[in-house]
């Protein structure tokens, strides 16, 4: 099954498909993941707006507002740099040069459950997409409609998920999107720190990125 088809059930079959998916459920707390953010959302670090991204569905003509808003995080700023900056535009590239114009109008920030909290998420790691039948394009396909289809079924039908935890499919480490419904089980950090060359420098060279 295609993510996009989940648009196409029937409510049987969505009732049969939410319970396939329960399997994936695991609640947790979680602790200084880094987000990588506009600069302009600074003063308010855990605002998220309503843009196209791997799970956050697209505006449509009927639907000028979509259904629904996250935000994203990961366990290193290395990650965040290629989840949100880089992506695909080193592929094949001999020189792989970071350049102050991708990111000096970005800042990090860290954010963690607070305290007493927890979030329920959809575990997508460790084989557990293949194991509970979620398409594997909705993590693997650089072209997020995919992702999007299968993340708007899951806010719609499972209204107790906070979120998804899945792996980088540049780094392979940690991520998570986190829904409207769940950041207000977060806490930030003291403050936010604008990305820099004397930042990003160390922890993009082990990744063969270099930073000006």
């Amino acid at each position: 099954m295609t993510a996009s088809k989940l648009a196409r059930l029937s409510v049987p079959q969505k009732r049969a498909v939410t319970g396939l998916f329960g399997g994936l459920k695991t609640v947790r707390p979680l602790s200084n993941f880094v987000r990588i953010m506009p600069t302009t959302y600074a003063a308010n670090p855990l605002s998220f707006g309503f843009g196209s991204s791997r799970f956050s569905p697209r505006h449509l003509p009927s639907r000028p507002t979509p259904p629904l808003g996250l935000i994203y995080g990961t366990v290193d700023v290395a990650t965040g740099v290629f989840e949100a900056v880089i992506r695909d535009s080193f592929d094949i590239r001999p020189s792989r040069i970071l350049r102050p114009a991708n990111y000096n109008a970005r800042s990090a920030v860290n954010f963690s459950t607070a305290s007493g909290n927890a979030l329920t998420l959809l575990d997508l790691t460790s084989g557990n997409a293949a194991r509970f039948g979620v398409p594997s394009d909705v993590l693997r396909y650089s072209n997020h409609k995919s992702g999007q289809f299968f993340s708007e079924f899951v806010y719609a039908q499972m209204p107790d998920v906070d979120g998804i935890l899945y792996t980088s499919r540049f780094t392979e480490a940690l991520c998570v999107a986190i829904y409207d419904r769940g950041i207000s089980k977060l806490t930030s950090g003291p403050g936010s720190t604008r990305l820099t060359r004397r930042l990003l420098a160390p922890v993009m060279a082990p990744w063969n990125v270099q930073v000006l």
